[in-house]
């Protein structure tokens, strides 16, 4: 995978809800020059927009979003102070724990890297959609 090192992007955040919406505006605005299809950018702007609130409510927030445009794909990345990631139950009646089930849904790759000081979520988007091929 190629990324183009000139277009690392970097938005620090608190630990406000509001901080999630300026984080989605801010993906939208480092996108909006991409090439590629609208969908994608759709998809990876709800990546960025779980990963930040899971940061803010399970974290305590107060952690950096970098995203990686490359040729083909965006790595996104989420630091927070939380030194583990504690996934939630998504069973039908619960009111939350979908996220990184959806993140992992939409992203070619996704991750947990941990530091000494918290942990980076990363997750790898296409900045176009496929085509779906038929198995059979």
């Amino acid at each position: 995978m190629t990324w183009n090192t000139d277009r690392i992007n970097r938005l620090v955040f608190g630990d406000e809800v509001a901080d999630v919406g300026r984080a989605r505006e801010y993906a939208k605005h480092v996108l909006r020059d991409t090439p590629r299809g609208a969908p994608a950018r759709a998809d990876i702007v709800l990546v960025v927009s779980e990963l930040v609130t899971n940061a803010i409510r399970h974290a305590g927030g107060h952690g950096a979003l970098r995203l990686v445009v490359g040729l083909d794909n965006v790595r996104i990345e989420v630091d927070d102070h939380q030194p583990r990631l504690r996934p939630r139950s998504t069973a039908v009646n619960s009111k939350g724990g979908r996220g990184l089930a959806l993140v992992a849904g939409i992203s070619a790759r996704w991750g947990v890297v941990t530091r000494h000081d918290g942990k980076t979520v990363w997750a790898e988007c296409r900045l176009r959609r496929g085509p779906h091929r038929n198995p059979a």
